[in-house]
């Protein structure tokens, strides 16, 4: 089993749960959605406003994002695997309860943030997260909506709504829906 360090986990006042496997650690199962589900309903005309993730992506190419604090760069070809730049989209304020939910648990280091939808039967290729810029953070997913099974080599989890779940980006991962409904998950990063 790999080390992983989770002392972070005792800066709050929370009581969270922790289950370590090699390259998956669910944080807790227990976070009320609700609101976040219902804002990100409210506004679905916004799944559509930035398609280059799953446009440029072969992996995400069954996805629909939505930006909340991405990648930026004053030179517009940059490579997003090596910038360390970031910073939040027009979208950002028009999702209060997304991030309260993340800053909850991650009250500084937010790096990237997007909420990320799959539909039913579909899947994000295997794939692992190369560059500068992931070994400087760790990788999470806030489940909202649908299960989805969640693979990261060898292990394998079914993820259901409310989970909080770190894994391990840099080794060959994968997500599939095997649920009717949407899976949307709010992904982000954190720096280490």
């Amino acid at each position: 089993m790999q080390s992983i360090g989770f002392t972070w986990l005792y800066r709050s006042s929370h009581e969270i749960i922790t289950i370590v496997m090699n390259n998956i650690a669910i944080i807790t199962r227990d976070i009320d959605v609700s609101a976040i589900v219902k804002e990100i309903n409210s506004q679905p005309e916004n799944w559509l406003l930035d398609t280059k993730r799953q446009d440029r992506l072969y992996e995400q190419t069954n996805t629909e994002t939505i930006n909340l604090v991405k990648s930026w760069s004053p030179t517009p070809l940059a490579d997003h695997r090596n910038n360390h730049q970031y910073k939040p989209t027009n979208l950002y304020d028009l999702y209060p309860e997304t991030m309260k939910a993340v800053n909850r648990y991650f009250p500084a280091g937010i790096s990237r943030v997007a909420i990320v939808k799959l539909k039913p039967g579909k899947q994000v290729f295997p794939h692992v997260d190369d560059g500068e810029y992931y070994k400087a953070r760790h990788r999470y997913h806030l489940a909202i909506t649908g299960s989805y099974l969640y693979t990261v080599e060898d292990d394998r989890r079914q993820i259901n709504p409310g989970t909080l779940m770190w894994f391990n980006n840099k080794r060959v991962h994968s997500s599939y829906n095997n649920t009717a409904e949407d899976r949307i998950s709010v992904i982000f990063d954190v720096e280490i």
